[in-house]
């Protein structure tokens, strides 16, 4: 049932989303704040970035990446950066991390990095992938990496 309430969230949101001028580090501010309002979790970056996006769909994604952060690590930061051709929305944590090797697999639908995990946390194993999604269809690109906290480090770079 999870999994059909994740994935139907998902399918309404980018149904009715239509591509609008955002100004990008208030509208990641807005996801952290809606995706961890009882934690303080610090977003820098600077104000006046605007780009056309898929503004219910991008904070979404933003709202996945800091929700698997949260779960998955102690300390959470994001930060939007731009450069000359794109803005990259980066989170990072001090948990675990995902292994190199497994990346990949961990942004495929239902992709498990443990086949012994259970779902009892809430997670059904799409937050990546929606992640992932949303991103190419900005025409973006979703990187994982480690983070200088220790953790995982995923960034969201959106062409300019």
């Amino acid at each position: 049932e999870r999994i059909i309430d994740t994935f139907l969230d998902f399918a309404r949101a980018e149904a009715t989303d239509s591509l609008q001028e955002a100004d990008i580090t208030e509208l990641v501010r807005d996801a952290v704040a809606r995706a961890a309002p009882l934690d303080d979790v610090p977003v820098a970056g600077p104000e006046g970035l605007v780009l056309a996006v898929l503004p219910s769909g991008l904070a979404r994604a933003v709202g996945n990446l800091v929700g698997n952060a949260l779960r998955y690590g102690g300390r959470v930061a994001v930060e939007v950066g731009a450069g000359n051709t794109a803005i990259v929305i980066s989170v990072e944590d001090d948990g675990p991390g995902i292994p190199e090797a497994s990346r990949d697999d961990a942004m495929r639908p239902f992709g498990r990095l443990d086949a012994a995990r259970t779902n009892t946390g809430g997670n059904v194993g799409l937050g990546l992938a929606i992640v992932r999604d949303m991103t190419r269809a900005h025409g973006g690109t979703l990187r994982l990496g480690t983070s200088a906290m220790g953790g995982l480090k995923a960034e969201i770079v959106l062409p300019r």
